[in-house]
């Protein structure tokens, strides 16, 4: 809808409870982490989402495995925010 300067602080609040309530290494905090860094992509904050994708693709691969595919989801977009990383 637009309101990306409402919607981050929600993000960032949504990862906080996650954290505290599942730890931090939890896969679902690796879909929050995912998230937030889809939403930093979007918003050209390249590096941003950088650091939470690593994050969440180490979560993923931790927790899930190498072939799960919310691990290659996260791996694929890795690769496309390392990229727009290198471009800069």
């Amino acid at each position: 809808m637009g309101q990306y300067e409402q919607a981050l602080p929600l993000y960032e609040r949504a990862l906080g409870i996650d954290e505290a309530a599942l730890g931090n290494d939890h896969p679902n905090v690796a879909t929050t982490l995912n998230n937030l860094a889809v939403f930093h992509y979007y918003q050209w904050s390249y590096t941003e989402a950088l650091a939470l994708i690593e994050r969440a693709v180490l979560i993923r691969v931790a927790k899930l495995g190498e072939t799960h595919p919310d691990t290659q989801s996260s791996r694929q977009s890795l690769a496309v925010i390392r990229e727009k990383v290198a471009a800069l």
